[in-house]
């Protein structure tokens, strides 16, 4: 394993990570690799917005636990549109995980759609 993934996973106990690998729709998406990929792609977004690396992990909620101010919440959606070509609501009740967050950039980008909005991930044309 190599010292990329295990930080992007450390911190998610084994068990979550063995369920997420074996099923098909992880975090909302179908292709696990995929979702690395953008895990470590929010993983440079979060530390060009000033997240220490050692608090980026998996499991980390964007508000309660990286603490994203109002500014950088609007700088990281603004990213997501620029580098991904989706538009993902940050502003909804639900505090997304880096890895869920992952998830619903994957899934807006396999279905061709460009939203990606809440818990339950309403796409939006």
């Amino acid at each position: 394993m190599s010292p990329r993934f295990r930080s992007l996973v450390r911190g998610i106990a084994p068990e979550v990570l063995a369920e997420w690998f074996s099923t098909k729709d992880v975090c909302g998406a179908t292709n696990s690799v995929v979702i690395l990929r953008f895990m470590g792609e929010l993983r440079k977004i979060l530390l060009a917005l000033g997240v220490k690396d050692d608090e980026i992990t998996a499991d980390r909620r964007l508000r309660a636990h990286l603490a994203l101010d109002s500014t950088e919440t609007v700088e990281l959606e603004q990213e997501l549109h620029r580098r991904f070509g989706v538009v993902v609501d940050l502003w909804d009740k639900h505090d997304f995980t880096v890895a869920e967050l992952a998830g619903r950039i994957e899934h807006a980008r396999a279905h061709g759609t460009k939203g990606a909005t809440g818990a339950g991930a309403t796409e939006q044309d």
